[in-house]
């Protein structure tokens, strides 16, 4: 019971919000961005493969499509 152990201050929402960490850094995530800038298209698939290649942790194509919406702020056609 967070109100037990904390207080007040245990019923404020907290920065983490918990679950499993992000797979690629914020560091990767800029490092990605730059790589991307090389070429004008790319298919979910080839961003998959580089981000196994360079950074060395495989993803599916949707979270390669969540990561390039959500975190780089890129559209998709």
């Amino acid at each position: 019971w967070m109100w037990n152990d904390l207080g007040y201050e245990g019923l404020l929402p907290s920065p983490n919000k918990g679950g499993r960490s992000p797979r690629l850094t914020d560091e990767d995530l800029e490092d990605l961005r730059g790589i991307l800038e090389f070429k004008d298209y790319w298919t979910r698939k080839e961003v998959a493969v580089l981000i196994k290649e360079v950074f060395m942790k495989k993803l599916s194509e949707d979270q390669v499509r969540r990561i390039l919406r959500d975190k780089l702020g890129m559209r998709l056609s």
